[in-house]
């Protein structure tokens, strides 16, 4: 290559000992000032391309995304890897030169790709690599590299008309140079040369070298054109190889080796250089129309392979995108899921609550135990001194009247907590009717639980539906009070032993003693007629509950027209509710715009039709 162009070692770079190409370069003849073209690759484009595919083969997760991302933290050795020592290869390529010299070549990374000129003699440093006598390589501005064009003057005439590529070998631990070979065989090379150079004594075609790069550029073309039509393979021999170019060239094809010619020649000297590359130039001059129409032929049976698949999962993503369901109809049968469901259960919580109306409520009966024991550590009885005081100044009669006042009320305080008892037990009520519409599926439209979610049920709910308004706004603003009810029972029944009418006869008191013993006695009368009158008032309190729930189930459930009621708000919150309305709009509103790009698709398919 370095006597067909005319450059030296100082730009195309050939060794006898390790790897030393590292990067793609593609010569062409010009008469103008030799120079080359460098192609960086972008920050992003290094990462994905370049570093991402060694933490896949190594199987590390969370590739770095950023430059800095990679300098700052790097993964310890893969633990168990199924091949051992390809992965320890493969990791100490990764970390040796990417990693550990990253300050060596980061600065040429830019945001974006960039395309740079350089003087001839400054190629070498972005080509290739070079390495010390502990084998440690030397140079690094390659790493950033993804390809070079060289532009020079061709001393061969008839190879002016040409381009050659030079590739990286297949003999370091770098990952993605078979791709880029496959591709850059694929798309820009006309016609291959294998040189293959015979070490001095005996020599076999090695299967991880040889055959294997055989194999990689048949690849290239895959069923289009047989590799043995575009390809010599050139045995450059010396005054010491002549055996070992003779044992090759005799034992290749049993190895697979097919090329349509091997040639040998000592590709150090000009005049046999230029004796290869005129034997290329004749074949291709007289095979190169074939060529081509045997390569055009096998495109169209491709292209037309291609047309028919494409066809095919076309018209699958057709009949796919016209399969796809009304969503207007699956939400009608959600919706009558819903409230048949909504019946179902609405029903079965009456019916519960219809069994337990004679039940004293449990919730009302510890409230009024808890308030019958406070009464009891309540003495409400005034001391011998406080009495004698009263009469001193009152009378005896005046003193028996104002400590009974005076007791009725104590007495009567130890009722009051039982209001929030009362509400919290008619809440627990309340839970349950929430609950039937939370598990029907509101409870994905909302996260309000319990009353809460009356409530907001009662303010979200248009006015205009009325059963519904009417229904939760009644539900969650039912109370049952201890004021305006229960707080009359009590008073009766404390009023009945300890009188406030002030004209009521109370009996004649002797003195003190008899004063203070009279009071002991009414004071647990009062408080025995409490509980006996407030045990009704449980069975009540159930009686409530059920009727509650009994008329707020009239208003959602039964009323004339509130099932269309239903039917306008679950359609006013339909995809909060049901993902299945979710997923299909979007599959609708994808497939509306994936409509319009299958039918371009197969209009286009059409018009390619090479039959």
């Amino acid at each position: 290559m370095q006597n067909v162009c005319g450059l030296s070692n100082e730009h195309i770079p050939a060794s006898d000992r390790m790897a030393c190409t590292s990067v793609q370069s593609n010569i062409y003849h010009s008469t103008a000032d030799s120079h080359g073209l460098v192609y960086f690759y972008s920050q992003n484009s290094f990462l994905q391309d370049v570093i991402k595919p060694y933490y896949e083969e190594l199987g590390f997760p969370n590739p770095p995304q950023t430059l800095e991302a990679f300098r700052n933290s790097f993964p310890s050795r893969p633990i168990n890897p199924k091949h051992p020592a390809k992965a320890e290869a493969i990791y100490n390529h990764l970390r040796d030169n990417y990693y550990q010299h990253i300050s060596r070549y980061a600065d040429l990374l830019e945001a974006e790709p960039r395309t740079v000129r350089i003087p001839i003699n400054q190629i070498k440093q972005y080509v290739a690599q070079e390495y010390n006598a502990e084998s440690k390589p030397q140079y690094f501005n390659h790493l950033a590299v993804e390809k070079v064009d060289i532009f020079c003057k061709f001393p061969i005439a008839d190879a002016e008309k040409i381009g050659l590529v030079d590739m990286p070998g297949l003999g370091d631990n770098r990952l993605g140079d078979e791709e880029r070979m496959i591709q850059a065989l694929g798309e820009d090379v006309d016609f291959i040369l294998f040189i293959r150079r015979p070490k001095q004594g005996g020599n076999i075609w090695e299967k991880q070298i040889d055959v294997y790069l055989h194999d990689i550029a048949a690849q290239a073309l895959q069923n289009k054109l047989a590799l043995e039509e575009w390809s010599f393979l050139v045995l450059n021999a010396d005054e010491h190889n002549q055996v070992g170019c003779k044992d090759l060239e005799n034992s290749r094809e049993e190895n697979g080796i097919r090329v349509k010619k091997c040639l040998t020649a000592n590709c150090m000297k000009v005049d046999e250089a230029n004796k290869v590359i005129a034997e290329v130039l004749d074949y291709l001059a007289d095979n190169i129309e074939i060529l081509d129409r045997q390569y055009m032929s096998a495109c169209k049976n491709s292209l037309k392979a291609l047309q028919l698949e494409v066809k095919n999962t076309l018209d699958a993503a057709n009949k796919t995108l016209h399969s796809l369901g009304d969503d207007f109809a699956l939400y009608t049968k959600l919706r009558d899921e819903f409230i048949n469901q909504l019946y179902v259960n609405i029903e079965a919580l009456r019916e519960k609550l219809r069994q337990e109306i004679m039940t004293p409520d449990a919730d009302f009966k510890a409230q009024v135990e808890a308030a019958i024991s406070r009464c009891g550590q309540l003495t409400g009885i005034s001391s011998d001194k406080e009495i004698e005081f009263l009469i001193n100044k009152h009378g005896i009669n005046a003193a028996y009247f104002e400590s009974i006042q005076q007791m009725r009320a104590a007495i009567l305080k130890q009722f009051h907590p039982i209001e929030t008892g009362l509400q919290q037990s008619l809440d627990k009520t309340k839970s349950e009717v929430a609950d039937l519409f939370l598990k029907l599926g509101l409870n994905r439209w909302t996260n309000k639980q319990g009353v809460e979610f009356l409530e907001m049920m009662a303010e979200t709910i248009p006015v205009n539906l009325q059963n519904l308004s009417l229904g939760f706004r009644f539900i969650s603003t039912f109370e049952f009070l201890y004021k305006g009810f229960i707080q009359s029972v009590v008073w009766r029944a404390v009023s009945e032993y300890l009188p406030s009418n002030p004209r009521q006869n109370l009996g004649l008191q002797e003195n003190e003693a008899s004063i203070i013993a009279e009071l002991k006695e009414i004071r647990q009368q009062a408080i025995d007629n409490c509980q006996k009158n407030l045990e009704g008032s449980a069975i009540l309190r159930s009686k409530i509950g059920c009727s509650m729930v009994e008329e707020f189930a009239d208003h959602t459930t039964r009323a004339a027209e509130v099932k269309q009621e239903w039917d306008n708000f679950l359609y006013s919150i339909r995809t909060q509710i049901w993902s299945e309305l979710t997923e299909l709009g979007q599959l609708r509103t994808l497939g509306e715009a994936g409509g319009k790009l299958i039918n371009e698709g197969l209009s286009k398919n059409q018009e390619l039709n090479l039959v």
